[in-house]
């Protein structure tokens, strides 16, 4: 059981608008707001090794299962700081607690 304070957190998916001189733009949008731990990753490595590649991440975010799918394409939403989704890991059948590799834009 993943332990810790549940805080709301927005997932945010990009959208390629058109900018209106033949170009485009990329806007984000709110796809849904949920609950999930938000921890950082206390390692003293620059990175986590998934599927044995080194993925840089300085956050981890536990929730249970929810409506929308997540890709690393996508981004979370915290109290104005912005997180790039780096990792998902979904539930197994045993558990409906699914898992995000997060890395903080500064």
């Amino acid at each position: 059981m993943i332990s810790g304070k549940k805080v709301s957190v927005i997932l945010q998916r990009r959208n390629r608008v058109s900018d209106g001189k033949g170009g485009s733009a990329d806007i984000w949008t709110d796809v849904l707001e949920f609950k999930a731990v938000l921890s950082p990753i206390k390692l003293n490595i620059e990175g986590l090794k998934y599927n044995k590649e080194v993925v840089e991440g300085d956050h981890v975010l536990y929730s249970k299962s929810i409506s929308s799918t997540i890709t690393n394409f996508d981004r979370i939403l915290y109290e104005g700081r912005i997180f790039d989704v780096k990792v998902v890991q979904v539930p197994l059948m045993s558990t409906k607690v699914f898992k995000l590799v997060l890395k903080e834009v500064k």
